[in-house]
């Protein structure tokens, strides 16, 4: 059937049944028989290149047998077989070169026992057991090169214990435990070089209670509570030479109260009150010599009445008069104190 043909669907309960792209205007779609209603034999589905796209065996309107799908190309991508219509033993699936993707055993349409992938280099990409069509026991993952990438437990479909990622190096880069899907307890992150880089509690999937970032050369970076996966109180960010860095006030995991950053050599580089998240009342920055550098006052997030900028030698810069974030009428001036037009 050519694609400058007129076509009709043929749809009947019993003979052969012919479906057509862009209704009946292009090229077979389907091509199906039907016996008192119901789907018998050979079904098959076509790309609209007329390529073929699947086919499989019907019995009494329920697939039977092997079923395959093809790639535009005419390569294999996928074969199964199906017993009273529902997928049974070894499923595979193909990568359009024709190298194995996957492949996996089903019982009564669900996946059991062993599935893997396959990297289109051939190599493993991982493997699981199921059982019931939910992963059951250790699965593992690969990189390419063949080393082992992760693993880790599951029972009943979910993650159940200790779980391990690695580097391609085979260093450890990451482990937790989960409990019932859900992370619980230490979770901990790791530099390549084997140096600790992040470490937390978890308590039914979510951050609790103390949680540390660290430096590669193993200096602490940020420390902060958390409860029910949200900071707060105190959040602390350090320079990797120790000095703080930035502090603020957490409340259910929004900033609340007063925020500072610092410059490296301890400056006040920033101050700002934050209320429910967002910035309110005065915020000031300063230049690491000490100078302010400007202030603001802040409603809800936004700028409200007058912003000032200064030069470092404290001459007035710029100044503005502000709604709701927007600007209403603003001066500049160089730092002379002659005021620009």
């Amino acid at each position: 059937m050519g694609l400058n043909k007129k076509n009709k669907d043929i749809i009947t309960n019993n003979g052969w049944n012919e479906i057509y792209y862009n209704d009946g205007e292009g090229s077979i779609k389907a091509r199906f028989f039907k016996k008192n209603g119901k789907m018998e034999g050979i079904v098959k589905f076509y790309y609209e290149s007329e390529q073929l796209k699947t086919e499989a065996n019907f019995k009494n309107d329920k697939a039977e047998g092997i079923g395959k799908g093809y790639y535009e190309s005419g390569q294999l991508k996928e074969e199964s077989n199906f017993k009273n219509g529902k997928l049974e033993g070894i499923g595979k699936t193909y990568y359009e070169s024709g190298q194995l993707k996957s492949e996996a055993n089903y019982k009564n349409g669900k996946k059991e026992d062993i599935g893997k992938t396959y990297y289109e280099s051939g190599q493993l990409k991982s493997e699981a057991n199921y059982k019931n069509g939910k992963l059951e026991g250790i699965g593992k993952g690969y990189y390419e090169s063949g080393q082992l990438k992760e693993e880790a437990n599951y029972k009943n479909g979910k993650l159940e214990g200790i779980g391990k990622g690695y580097y391609e190096s085979g260093q450890l880069k990451e482990e937790a435990n989960y409990k019932n899907g859900k992370l619980e307890g230490i979770g901990k992150g790791y530099y390549e070089s084997g140096q600790l880089k992040e470490e937390a509690n978890y308590k039914n999937g979510k951050k609790d209670d103390i949680g540390k970032t660290y430096y590669e050369s193993g200096q602490l970076k940020s420390e902060a509570n958390y409860k029910n996966g949200k900071a707060k109180g105190r959040l602390k960010i350090y320079f990797e030479s120790g000095q703080l860095g930035r502090e603020a006030n957490y409340k259910n995991g929004k900033k609340e109260d007063i925020g500072k950053t610092y410059f490296e050599s301890g400056q006040l580089g920033r101050e700002a009150n934050y209320k429910n998240g967002k910035k309110d009342d005065i915020g000031k920055t300063y230049y690491e010599s000490g100078q302010l550098k400007s202030e603001a006052n802040y409603k809800n997030g936004k700028e409200e009445g007058i912003v000032k900028m200064y030069y470092e030698s404290g001459q007035l810069e710029f100044e503005g008069n502000y709604k709701n974030g927007k600007i209403l009428s603003k001066k500049f001036w160089d730092e002379d104190g002659n005021e620009k037009n």
